[in-house]
């Protein structure tokens, strides 16, 4: 009877253990760094060695999940070649489980291909909860690839979630594309808790771009690691991509000399991004003038930029870099950008505009490159009026730039070119100005105006001398 027994329960518990296995036509397999890839997957007893055949075996079965949680330390290269999440043609989805903690190195060369590529309905997902040292995929420094965590390049809408990372370019490794480079993002798409980080000289550490309205990147990371090239955040679009996408809050540090912590590039798009909740330090301390944020190219739409903090400068008091610096025919829409520690906030090269400076910790809480009126501080002591253009634009300024008349009444002087602070293209422009400064009984007479510059020719009322110490005046275009 006792035998009897012992077999009944040993039979019920190797049941009972069996059934726990997943079905060999279930799409659900496990990777474990005490696995062997000559196993089936289905149990973690049973577990693959490589997320690399795991993938091709829940790819062949229609699309499924790799549970790799446990394989906390990887090493691959061309062997075995770069870490697939799903597959392009025909494109199928796939799941990647990656573990809470440890490290996958890889030593792919060649420079065609990522050490890990998510695509289309691909997930790779990580449990870390950012404490202590995250699970980590590092390029090493004999790597040679595109990007060492990325997307699916050849397709222009993607939907794909990617949480949970940290991918690292060691020094002396080559990534042509990105440390972490997110691409052509659909409607829903989501990007969360990534960090990206550059040791490598000239590598991109995040790069987002043709990102459609409605996908999501937040709370990602870029670290530029303070070398020279390096650029730890790179936003916007390449021709041919569309832009917009809801991006941030996103944190942008350890640029390297004459980097900025962040790039936007605009191009050709069916919509604007909104680029939210920047957190920017510059830990160069010998860099004192590379702006933080620098916008260029144009897209005919203005992307938003909403709560720009630079929390950290290296290069203390002496820092004269400006926040933000807009090239000329770029547009963006500012709101709520903090000036830290520099005699700029920001520098637009539109045509007309110039520098914008209401002092330390002030906050620009509007500000367009689209509109006249364009910057306010927070505490509504200064107002900026240096929206100025070239068709009605209105500019005031001084110039002290005068002549004096003769000894005899009706004895007009006339000065010199004096230079409109912003040229025009015709002389279709009103101009008033008003003698500041008296000497006698001078009169101003008349102006004579050409595209960019004018004279004023004063009379005398008296037989005396006359003349103005300088000349306030307003130039506006028809």
């Amino acid at each position: 009877m006792t035998k009897l027994r012992i077999f009944l329960v040993l039979f019920a518990w190797g049941s009972a253990a069996f059934a726990q296995a997943y079905h060999p036509a279930d799409a659900y397999r496990y990777v474990s760094s005490l696995g062997s890839d000559s196993n089936d997957g289905l149990s973690p007893g049973t577990a693959f060695a490589t997320p690399q055949h795991c993938n091709a075996v829940v790819v062949a079965l229609g699309g499924g999940t790799c549970d790799a949680r446990t394989l906390y330390h990887y090493t691959y290269g061309n062997g075995q070649g770069p870490i697939l999440v799903g597959q392009h043609s025909p494109n199928i989805g796939a799941t990647l489980l990656l573990p809470p903690y440890g490290t996958w190195t890889c030593n792919i060369t060649g420079g065609t291909s990522d050490c890990l590529e998510v695509f289309n309905y691909g997930s790779a997902i990580g449990a870390s909860s950012g404490q202590g040292n995250p699970f980590t995929i590092i390029a090493s420094p004999t790597s040679s690839v595109i990007d060492v965590c990325g997307t699916d390049p050849s397709i222009s809408s993607a939907y794909l979630h990617m949480e949970g990372l940290h991918c690292v370019a060691q020094a002396g490794a080559t990534a042509s594309g990105a440390v972490v480079n997110i691409q052509n993002l659909f409607d829903v798409s989501r990007v969360t808790d990534i960090v990206g980080e550059s040791a490598a000289t000239g590598v991109k550490a995040i790069w987002v771009h043709g990102v459609y309205a409605g996908a999501m990147v937040e709370r990602v990371k870029g670290s530029g690691d303070n070398v020279a090239g390096n650029v730890p955040c790179t936003l916007g679009a390449v021709n041919g991509e569309n832009e917009g996408g809801d991006i941030g809050p996103i944190s942008c540090t350890n640029s390297g000399s004459g980097s900025s912590a962040v790039s936007i590039v605009q191009a050709s798009g069916s919509a604007a991004a909104h680029y939210h909740d920047i957190y920017i330090e510059m830990n160069v301390a010998t860099d004192t003038s590379t702006p933080a944020i620098t916008v260029t190219g144009s897209s005919g739409l203005a992307d938003e930029l909403e709560v720009v903090k630079v929390g950290g400068d290296a290069a203390g008091n002496a820092s004269t870099r400006c926040i933000l610096d807009i090239a000329n025919n770029s547009s963006v829409i500012v709101r709520n950008l903090t000036q830290n520690n520099s005699t700029c906030a920001i520098n637009d090269h539109t045509i007309g505009r110039g520098i914008i400076n209401l002092g330390d910790q002030a906050v620009i809480t509007d500000y367009s490159t689209e509109n006249v009126c364009c910057a306010l501080a927070s505490s509504f002591a200064s107002l900026a009026a240096s929206g100025i253009r070239n068709d009605k634009g209105l500019q005031l300024f001084e110039t002290t730039t005068t002549c004096s008349t003769g000894a005899t009444i009706n004895s007009p002087c006339t000065t010199a070119e004096i230079n409109l602070p912003v040229g025009y293209q015709d002389t279709n422009y009103r101009l008033q100005c008003q003698g500041l400064g008296p000497t006698n009984f001078p009169q101003l007479q008349t102006v004579t105006k050409s595209n960019a510059t004018f004279t004023i020719t004063v009379n005398n009322l008296t037989a005396a001398a006359a003349s103005y110490n300088s000349f306030d005046c307003l130039a506006a275009h028809n």
